[in-house]
């Protein structure tokens, strides 16, 4: 009898390991479904969003192009002109006499800055 409680003892564990054996089995079979499921969703959304990025990459280029036609077309600056010496020392005699930087300029036809600059110049020369 103890040989047969020992069989059925022997077998029932059997049983048991192969039912938990097969849960297992079931179980990662639900979870690689699941995990493929996830991946292929995750592959569209990366298709889209690649797609999304070439269109958005075409429209930068087509733009670039744009702008290479547009700045072809321009034309080429030019050169500023130097103020020459006659303008100098007009800008200087008249800021001695005390006239403001931007009567200079007006009086002149020179930009302010020009005439600023050329004034901070004379008085950094003089400083040193």
């Amino acid at each position: 009898m103890t040989d047969l409680v020992l069989l059925l003892l022997i077998d029932g564990l059997l049983a048991a390991g192969l039912g938990v054996a097969v849960g297992l089995f079931f179980g990662l079979k639900r979870e690689i479904s699941r995990l493929s499921l996830r991946r292929r969703r995750g592959d569209e959304t990366l298709a889209q969003s690649l797609d999304q990025l070439k269109r958005e990459l075409d429209g930068l280029r087509a733009g670039a192009a744009e702008f290479d036609r547009r700045l072809r077309e321009l034309p080429p600056p030019v050169a500023d002109r130097e103020m020459d010496p006659v303008h100098r020392a007009q800008v200087l005699r008249m800021h001695r006499r005390g006239e403001r930087p931007e009567q200079i300029a007006a009086a002149l036809g020179l930009p302010l800055g020009e005439v600023d600059l050329l004034l901070k110049l004379y008085r950094i020369s003089n400083a040193a």
